[in-house]
């Protein structure tokens, strides 16, 4: 005997709960759209503030970027001048008190918007952006990305190869380590030069929509054909 139609129907209506549920439990880290640095995110390392080093840029700024969600992003340049008596490569970490919780069970991934000028101008050898996720629990850290300078002196992932940064920011999304239960986000930079520009927006954690999508199409299906012997 077939599944009794109205089993079929309930687990059609939770395969298609499953696959909203990712980007109905996103995390928003920090979207920048508010300045709550020292209480949403710190800032250490070289570095200033105002336009020419870290710090909250608006539209309209001299960057030339585009592409931000909301009215502001995060951004900076000369990111090696020394600052509080340090030279070491600007630190961003997100958030600044406690680390960010995530869900049990699925692979986490997280979406940040990045953008960098290019044309020649980055410094091989110098020049880095790195985004680093850290484990709150035991301060392990993972390398989820180092943007270098490439042959034609634009920032390139190391990770997605191709993926070169630009003045629109582009959505790029890493699989968080699925040992980390609570997670923190580090971002490193350090630039050579003061027409050397960096920005990012919007960080967010979803459960990966895919670990649910599967579970429930093997679930109906395995319903859909369950006969009697």
């Amino acid at each position: 005997m077939r599944t009794p139609p109205p089993l079929r129907t309930a687990l059609l209506v939770a395969l298609a709960s499953l696959a909203l549920s990712a980007e109905a439990h996103a995390v928003a880290i920090e979207s920048f759209n508010v300045d709550g640095s020292g209480s949403t995110y710190l800032v250490s390392g070289g570095g200033g503030s105002g336009d020419d080093f870290w710090g909250l840029q608006s539209i309209g700024n001299s960057f030339g970027f585009s592409g931000q969600e909301g009215a502001d992003f995060f951004g900076g340049r000369d990111l090696n001048s020394p600052f509080s008596g340090g030279v070491n490569p600007l630190t961003v970490e997100i958030p600044a008190s406690g680390a960010v919780p995530l869900a049990p069970g699925p692979q986490h991934q997280l979406q940040i918007l990045l953008a960098a000028n290019f044309g020649g101008m980055w410094d091989p050898g110098q020049d880095f952006l790195r985004i680093i996720a850290i484990d709150g629990d035991t301060s392990a850290e993972t390398v989820l990305d180092a943007f270098l300078p490439n042959g034609a002196g634009n920032l390139e992932s190391t990770t997605f190869a191709g993926l070169i940064l630009d003045t629109t920011f582009q959505d790029v999304t890493y699989d968080v380590p699925i040992s980390i239960a609570n997670l923190e986000l580090r971002i490193e930079a350090w630039t050579t030069g003061d027409l050397e520009f960096l920005g990012f927006d919007s960080i967010r954690v979803i459960p990966e929509p895919g670990s649910g999508l599967l579970l429930g199409l093997g679930l109906t299906a395995l319903a859909a054909g369950r006969r009697r012997a």
